[in-house]
């Protein structure tokens, strides 16, 4: 999965993109960018967070400005693909940190501006070392791993102590532990981490507390942090420890959790979708708020509504998968008699002169000579080759030789075989009838604080839902249309059926529905898709669609509870995101646009991984169709400033200094003609601002 706003390589059942902060809808795919691959509901439990998903509250809107919120899940996701981060200021000063690593040294420069030699922090003791690293939300202090040491050290820096004099920056170099396996950073110069035996422990920056041990995944909210303690399958123990009073209090079983915030916790227990969901509030005890449920859709605590589905299973023969337009036909097919193909002739008539002269002379004789007696017919057969006509001539002479019929051999052929392909179907249809199948379909239901569970829509397919806004969109199964899989002339065997049932393909021409406060609704033929992203304000919503290798916009406004089609908003759409009740969006053509009001305006043109930082300047590589250049530049509206050509990667902090890496070496950018390289042969770094880009 990928970032909808700056096309970053997502973990699985991420809820905000590391990179850039922007919240994650499930709506598009993400454009390539230029000579490098750009990191790209049955629908599961939310799959289990790590340090990756930590919320600080959970937010709801999806604004850039989040990337200060997250700062967190841009070290896993961006270390992941090489090591380059951001950290979201807090204080001007820091604009001009930078942190980086050149033949496995990890440097530190408090003033990229100046040239002067960088302090060393570690040496890795390799041309080419792995580190982990994160800046505490401040900016105050610097932790790392260098994955290259066997002993896997957590360290602290204080930065702002740090001088020249490096003979003097060894007390602010700090070890926190050793065999640390992963950490993050919270707070000031505060931090949780695992040891290798996956112990978790949190650090306050002067004692460390040992939490727990077997802990699989945390998930961190303010001050409490939600962890799964391993005991065995299929279920584990959901605890929570209290980073204030440093407490650890036990919740419950749990198999996955959904989500959560600084006050309750929403998960489920069960196996093989059968899950009871739970709700727990700090200190109380669990609420169970339904029970035999498949997967959880989406769930919004903040306005306490929950969307899952609920799995029905009903058995059926094979047959009933199968349309069969000859059932009654069939059923009154008898065998075809040789008598009804027969017309009465005679000897005389069906021999030729020479041949009957034969038979009156030796008429006993001749019906072991000239014939050959069928037990099939129960009579004798007589054949003939009329070569004037070119044809076949067959008569049947009863067992007394006294009666001739000329036989229809053609037509009584075609009448067997006819009857033969019938009882082939009657024996296909007996088989398909013995055997069974386990139909799946699925109820789609809510849960909201106020009201409790109700039923929303039965037998549905590809949902998707939001909480937040109660909208749903999907398909549902049409009995009538949809179990009727193939035809009976498709068969040549009752496992044959198989190929069919498990074929997605059969819901390709299904419509789509919408359930918005209550009301359903059938949207038209040009919506082929289930998935749609929500402006902040709820009103408008976004659905793309996609048919071969074209891709499709589509808007709808939601009006008293029903989505009225606004029209299409653009062809060849390639991502967007919301930020606010403007949705920005780039195009497969190169094209960056923004739709708002019912309007589309194209900010640029010929351009790809727009990136809009928060001042309202963008940034974007240009020159679309030229994938070798790079080429960098900086948009104040549609004035163009160039940065640098062959950019491999990039940092915006401001207008005047723009952190980028150029054929391996490191640059900052500050104003035109004022690019200054740092340092050559750099593989990762990190610092202060609001975007990054590679």
């Amino acid at each position: 999965m990928k970032c909808p706003k700056c096309g970053v390589e997502l973990a699985a059942g991420a809820k905000f993109c590391g990179a850039c902060g922007s919240k994650v809808e499930e709506q598009t795919p993400v454009q390539e960018m230029p000579t490098q691959e750009m990191p790209t509901q049955e629908i599961p439990i939310q799959p289990q967070a790590d340090w990756s998903q930590e919320q600080d509250p959970a937010p709801k809107k999806n604004h850039a400005k989040l990337i200060g919120v997250i700062a967190v899940a841009a070290v896993v996701a961006l270390v992941a693909i090489g090591g380059f981060l951001v950290f979201h200021s807090l204080k001007p000063d820091t604009e001009k940190q930078l942190v980086y690593v050149k033949d496995g040294v990890l440097y530190y420069t408090g003033n990229m501006d100046k040239e002067k030699d960088p302090l060393e922090i570690y040496d890795g003791h390799e041309d080419y070392c792995d580190y982990d690293v994160e800046l505490s939300k401040d900016q105050r202090y610097l932790f790392f791993i260098c994955e290259e040491d066997s002993s896997e050290r957590l360290y602290r820096v204080k930065l702002q102590k740090l001088t020249a004099n490096e003979d003097k920056n060894d007390k602010y170099i700090e070890e926190v532990d050793s065999h640390v396996t992963g950490y993050k950073a919270v707070g000031s110069g505060k931090a949780l981490y695992y040891r290798d035996s996956n112990d978790l422990y949190y650090y306050d920056g002067k004692e460390t507390t040992d939490i727990d041990g077997d802990v699989i995944s945390n998930f961190r909210s303010g001050d409490i942090v939600y962890y799964l303690k391993s005991e065995g399958d299929p279920e584990d123990m959901l605890c929570y420890f209290d980073l204030g009073s440093r407490k650890v209090t036990e919740i419950d079983d749990c198999t996955n959790v959904i989500d959560y915030n600084k006050d309750e916790v929403l998960y489920v227990q069960g196996e093989d979708q059968d899950y009871d969901l739970y709700l727990a509030k700090i200190g109380k005890k669990p609420v169970k708020l339904a029970e035999g449920i498949s997967e959880v859709d989406s769930a919004d605590l903040e306005s306490g509504v929950i969307y899952y589905l609920r799995k029905v299973e009903t058995e059926k023969s094979y047959y009933d998968y199968v349309e069969d337009p000859y059932a009654q036909e069939d059923a009154k097919a008898a065998e075809p008699d040789v008598k009804d193909f027969l017309t009465a002739s005679s000897a005389k008539k069906a021999l030729d002169e020479y041949v009957y002269e034969a038979y009156k002379e030796y008429r006993d004789e001749f019906y072991d000579y000239y014939c050959i007696y069928s037990d099939e017919y129960g009579m004798y057969v007589y054949y003939d080759y009329d070569y004037d006509n070119g044809k076949e001539n067959y008569y049947l002479i009863d067992t007394d030789k006294d009666k001739w019929n000329k036989l229809d051999y053609e037509g009584y052929q075609e009448a067997y075989e006819a009857y033969e392909k019938v009882g082939e179907r009657i024996q296909l249809r007996e088989d398909l009838k013995e055997q069974t199948f386990d139909a799946v379909s699925y109820d789609l239901c809510c849960y909201t604080a106020k009201g409790g569970e109700k039923d929303v829509v039965s037998a549905v397919v590809n949902t998707y839902t939001d909480a937040e806004n109660q909208i749903c969109l999907y398909q549902k199964t049409d009995e009538e249309d949809i179990a009727k899989v193939c035809s009976i002339d498709d068969l040549s065997y009752a496992g044959a059926l198989e190929s069919y049932l498990y074929n997605e393909e059969s819901e390709a021409d299904q419509p789509y529905y919408a359930m918005v406060g209550g009301k359903e609704q059938k949207l038209d033929d040009h919506i082929t898709s289930s998935s749609f992203t929500v402006s902040d304000d709820g009103k408008t919503i976004l659905i793309p669609c996609y048919s071969g290798d074209s891709s499709e916009l589509y808007a709808f406004e939601n009006k008293s509870g029903e989505l009225k089609k606004v029209g299409k908003v653009c062809s060849n759409y390639g991502y967007g995101y919301w930020d606010g009740d403007a949705f920005y969006y780039s195009t497969d053509d190169g094209d960056y646009c923004v739709y708002s009001n019912g309007k589309s305006k194209t900010i640029l043109k010929d351009v790809q991984s727009v990136i809009r930082q928060e001042n309202g300047v963008y940034t974007a590589y240009t020159d679309y169709k030229d994938y070798s250049d790079n080429k960098l530049s900086v948009f104040h509206e549609k004035d163009e400033t160039t940065v640098d050509r062959d950019v491999e990667c990039y940092c915006y902090i401001n207008d005047t200094r723009i952190v980028y890496r150029k054929h391996g070496d490191l640059y900052v950018y500050r104003g035109e003609d004022k690019n200054r390289r740092i340092d050559r042969d750099v593989s990762s770094f990190w610092c202060d601002g609001a975007e990054v880009s590679w």
